[in-house]
């Protein structure tokens, strides 16, 4: 059964890792951050999260500190707009909280979300690949899927070299 669970895990990675950036943007227009910079983070979170409240700061810090190679998109799964608003660092996009539409696809797209969230989105717990907090990077120029594990990333003793890594899987994935 693990074997069968990886092998579904490596599709899934597959299939999210070729989206195009056009087709992430036609689908997901919150994703679109201007400026844009070479790393763009969805950040799936909540305010009500334990584990949320201990790595947000961090992610931000992450952020402010390379703020010329990253932008972040915070996805939340706050249940109102005054979490959202209240919650969210200011150095992060978001995806509006009135689109809960969009919200549920990005959701449900990389099978990341909350784990009380998995029937109200019509995921079954094979679908969700990621609970939260997670951050997910992608190449902001081609939509690649260059990590799941951002937040393993920089909450270990890699934290001022996540990003150096992150470029590093970018220049490889375009070369």
């Amino acid at each position: 059964k693990f074997r069968d669970l990886r092998q579904v895990w490596s599709m899934h990675f597959l299939w999210i890792s070729m989206a195009s950036i056009a087709t992430l943007l036609s689908k997901f227009p919150s994703l679109q951050v201007t400026p844009q910079k070479p790393l763009l983070g969805l950040y799936f979170a909540a305010s009500w999260c334990p584990d949320c409240t201990g790595v947000t700061p961090v992610v931000q810090q992450v952020v402010e500190k390379n703020g010329d190679n990253m932008n972040v998109v915070y996805v939340a799964s706050d249940t109102t707009k005054e979490q959202v608003q209240s919650y969210v660092p200011k150095s992060f996009a978001v995806v509006p909280f009135g689109n809960a539409e969009e919200r549920a696809n990005l959701k449900r797209h990389f099978g990341t979300c909350a784990a009380k969230e998995v029937s109200q989105l019509g995921m079954s717990k094979e679908d969700r690949k990621n609970g939260i907090p997670t951050l997910i990077l992608l190449d902001a120029e081609s939509g690649q899927v260059l990590s799941t594990n951002g937040v393993d990333d920089i909450m270990g003793a890699n934290r001022d070299t996540a990003v150096q890594g992150w470029m590093k899987l970018r220049e490889d994935a375009s070369s």
